[in-house]
C-alpha cells in the first residue's frame, strides 16, 4: 500500500519557499525607446518590441518601484500617457 502522501500529493503540500519581492525598474530600450520592466539586479534584457539586447547599466531608467506589481501599474500609466491603448 502506498503512503498517503503519494496517493494525494496536494494535501497540505507547501507551495514552495517564500520568494522575496525584488525592486523593479522601468527602463527605455536603447534602440526603439520602448518601455519595459526589469529587476534591479538584472544586467541585460531583451526588448519585447524590437528584440535588441539592452544593457541595463547604460539604459535610461524611467522609474523605480518596490515590486513588480507597483512597477506594472506605473508602466501602464506611462504607456497610456504616451498614447498606447490599455488592455483592460
Amino acid at each position: 500500500m502506498l503512503p498517503a502522501i503519494l496517493i494525494n500529493p496536494f494535501v497540505e503540500k507547501p507551495f514552495g519557499r517564500q520568494t522575496e519581492m525584488k525592486q523593479t525598474i522601468i527602463i527605455k530600450c536603447t534602440k526603439c525607446g520602448g518601455l519595459m520592466m526589469a529587476t534591479k539586479t538584472q544586467k541585460t534584457k531583451i526588448c519585447p518590441y524590437c528584440g535588441a539586447h539592452v544593457n541595463l547599466e547604460k539604459a535610461v531608467k524611467v522609474a523605480a518601484a518596490k515590486d513588480s506589481f507597483e512597477a506594472s501599474t506605473i508602466l501602464r500609466k506611462l504607456k497610456s500617457e504616451q498614447g498606447f491603448p490599455s488592455r483592460t
